[in-house]
């Protein structure tokens, strides 16, 4: 399975990549901003995407609906900061599969990617 990042901070990136690929998936490509994220989702039509839902120039959630749009079938996993539990709902009502809180738990992340996995596998 190949995933998107899309998170303003290098740093937070690197964390995801290397869970995402310790877990034995592929990173698709990485974006720090909302423009470039739309670039990149449609050069690499990635297998699933994580959001942060701090996304510059174009919050989280719009960014969700932006990519459902272009993608109805896309499998996006939103990142929350903690506090952020409105933003976390909203995600999910704009078509996110699922929602994980930061400080990230690496376990509770690569439940959330299973679950993609199995959303890629239902007709």
């Amino acid at each position: 399975m190949r995933i998107l990042i899309i998170d303003p901070a290098a740093f937070s990136r690197t964390v995801l990549r290397r869970i995402v690929e310790e877990a034995g998936y592929a990173v698709a490509g990485e974006a720090g901003n909302s423009e470039q994220a739309l670039v990149q989702y449609r050069s690499t039509a990635p297998d699933a995407v994580t959001i942060d839902l701090t996304a510059p120039t174009l919050n989280g959630v719009a960014l969700i609906r932006r990519i459902r749009s272009l993608d109805p079938e896309a499998r996006i996993l939103a990142i929350s900061g903690m506090n952020q539990n409105a933003s976390g709902q909203e995600a999910l009502q704009a078509g996110a599969y699922d929602c994980v809180m930061k400080p990230l738990e690496e376990s509770r992340l690569l439940t959330a990617l299973a679950h993609a996995r199995l959303l890629m596998q239902e007709p």
